[in-house]
């Protein structure tokens, strides 16, 4: 399914970039990614705040969130049973707060997460405010991995 957008191990594209930025901003977080899941890996189209550029899945947060409509917001990721003995919250980067928008494509395909992360807990989440802002966004990143796929589709050489 993924594999079908022809988006995963692309270059950095400013778009993608732009979004995480706000929603770094917006949400006060020092990490944000654009995160596409296969059965794999959660590769990352844009990240601030992390130095790699993938997870193993057994180590993706945002796997948790595939399967969600809406907002996965984790106040406390080491006390969730979900997240509580993930390499990434025992040891670095030692996360502890976990927030992302499900990217669901117009097909019903969920591709993956725009999240947010922090190293430190946050018991009431985010604002009603900060949530409406993160949903848009994933939307946002959902529309551009479509019209992505779109022009793939449209600039390849006829088949045959």
């Amino acid at each position: 399914m993924l594999a079908g957008y022809r988006i995963v191990d692309t270059e950095p594209e400013q778009t993608y970039d732009d979004l995480i930025y706000l929603a770094a901003d917006i949400c006060e977080a020092p990490i944000a990614l654009i995160s596409l899941v296969d059965n794999k890996r959660a590769w990352f189209k844009a990240k601030i705040g992390l130095d790699v550029a993938e997870h193993a899945i057994e180590c993706s947060v945002c796997a948790h969130g595939l399967q969600e409509e809406e907002l996965l917001i984790i106040p406390d990721l080491k006390k969730d049973p979900r997240t509580a003995e993930n390499p990434l919250v025992l040891g670095p980067p030692r996360l502890r707060f976990y927030a992302g928008a499900p990217l669901i494509t117009a097909s019903g395909d969920t591709l993956g997460m725009l999240c947010v992360m922090d190293h430190f807990p946050r018991s009431s989440g985010l604002t009603a405010r900060q949530r409406r802002a993160l949903t848009s966004l994933g939307r946002q990143a959902t529309m551009s991995i479509d019209m992505h796929r779109l022009l793939c589709e449209f600039s390849m050489p006829p088949r045959g």
